[in-house]
């Protein structure tokens, strides 16, 4: 049995890591049929960077380059990388930030999974936390359907399933898109990975392999380990979105989304390390309710990377 594969990788503003990331999958055991590659209109070289390195893979085809005109975020970025590597002949499609390097042996631990596993059709390694040294599933398990509560699954060193799975490495059977469509367009940034697990997860099971390994860098932080102003929007906005589209009992997921709005704006007002930002994450939570809830998605320019308080 063959295994045939092409890997999309989002970029933006990360050239040094994009030309790890690359590398990672041109050292793969098993080599892909083609690189998709989509700059979410990066200003520091990237795009000149790539072509420094790679000209001969852009010129011979192994490498498609695709430059967008704007950012339109890692949601954005993902659902165009997925349609143009639809476009070509191949068995799987795999999913990742310029954040993710995979081990050289990733792709053929991901066939070996198949081909053990013929009836599942979706595969995720684990992945490598070097501050922490350790392994963790990148997958998680849905708790509470109703809220979609998820906990981390943990690292018993062996293959598990998961509900909710990462786009960090998400290796997919192409054929599946015709039954679940192309990931979301219009979350910006978070949670798209997750809508797409629960869209692939009512067709097949979502397989997190041991032995497969990505080396993935942590979610960055600011002063006071809050998650960057932009961030937080689109993660709130975009999972309130989710438990309209979801949750088991829409009714109680529509309290839940208020009462987590309240508990947000609570501790933004209280913890101490939102000292001095506090209006701005509680103007953050209530316009990322107000939104999700009168559906404007896709981008906030209120909300972009590198956007001042």
């Amino acid at each position: 049995m063959s295994f045939s594969y092409i890997p999309v990788i989002v970029t933006f503003n990360r050239k040094d890591k994009l030309i790890t990331a690359i590398q990672s999958v041109l050292d793969q055991t098993i080599q892909p049929q083609k690189i998709v590659i989509v700059d979410n209109h990066s200003d520091d070289g990237t795009q000149d960077l790539v072509k420094k390195n790679y000209q001969d893979e852009i010129d011979n085809g192994l490498i498609d380059y695709h430059y967008l005109p704007e950012n339109i975020g890692g949601s954005g970025g993902f659902s165009k990388g997925v349609k143009y590597a639809n476009k070509y002949e191949t068995d799987y499609i795999a999913v990742s930030d310029d954040d993710a390097f995979y081990r050289k042996d990733y792709f053929e631990k991901i066939s070996d999974a198949a081909k053990e596993n013929p009836s599942v059709k979706a595969f995720q390694g684990f992945s490598y936390n070097s501050e922490q040294k350790e392994y963790f599933v990148e997958g998680r398990k849905i708790i509470n359907w109703n809220t979609l509560d998820s906990v981390a699954i943990p690292n018993e060193g062996k293959n598990v399933f998961a509900d909710l799975s990462t786009f960090v490495g998400l290796t997919f059977s192409k054929g599946l898109i015709n039954k679940v469509g192309y990931p979301v367009d219009n979350f910006f940034i978070w949670n798209d990975d997750a809508e797409y697990s629960l869209r692939l997860g009512k067709v097949t099971k979502i397989l997190q392999v041991k032995d497969a390994v990505v080396d993935h860098s942590q979610v960055q932080r600011v002063s006071g380990n809050l998650v960057p102003l932009w961030k937080t929007y689109y993660g709130f906005r975009n999972k309130i979105v989710l438990r309209k589209l979801y949750a088991k009992n829409k009714l109680l997921a529509r309290f839940y989304d208020f009462y987590f709005l309240i508990r947000q704006c609570i501790a933004a007002t209280l913890k101490p390390n939102y000292k001095k930002v506090r209006f701005h994450y509680i103007k953050a939570f209530i316009n990322a309710y107000v939104d999700a809830y009168k559906n404007r998605l896709g981008k906030n320019n209120n909300y972009m990377p590198g956007k001042e308080y």
